[in-house]
């Protein structure tokens, strides 16, 4: 079976290698830098904070996994939610945003971008 713990290994180490102490957090400045196409921004514009508000619900059933099960074959489980996660045009989030900080404390504020 396929190890896909590395990536947020690698993530983790790319966040901790700076001065922050705040390692889980990502400044959305480093997002903005570039456009969709990869060409780097004069005057990055981005929000405060962000929120990922989930679109699409896992299976409902409990997964199984049974004692002689090949592992080059995906559980049940995970069949499904790699099948739930692939639909073409699937909506994933709905993303909320605090355009400044004192925004946060005005929850009218908080507006959907995308």
């Amino acid at each position: 079976m396929q190890d896909n713990s590395l990536g947020p290994k690698l993530a983790s180490l790319k966040f901790a290698s700076g001065k922050s102490k705040f390692i889980f957090t990502v400044g959305l400045r480093d997002f903005a830098t570039y456009d969709k196409d990869g060409v780097k921004v004069d005057k990055a514009k981005y929000p405060f904070q962000v929120f990922f508000e989930p679109q699409v619900s896992t299976p409902d059933r409990v997964p199984r996994f049974p004692a002689n099960q090949d592992e080059n074959r995906a559980a049940p489980f995970q069949a499904d939610l790699v099948e739930t996660l692939n639909k073409k045009d699937q909506l994933l989030f709905k993303v909320y945003a605090y355009s400044q900080p004192q925004d946060i404390k005005d929850p009218t504020k908080l507006k959907f971008v995308g």
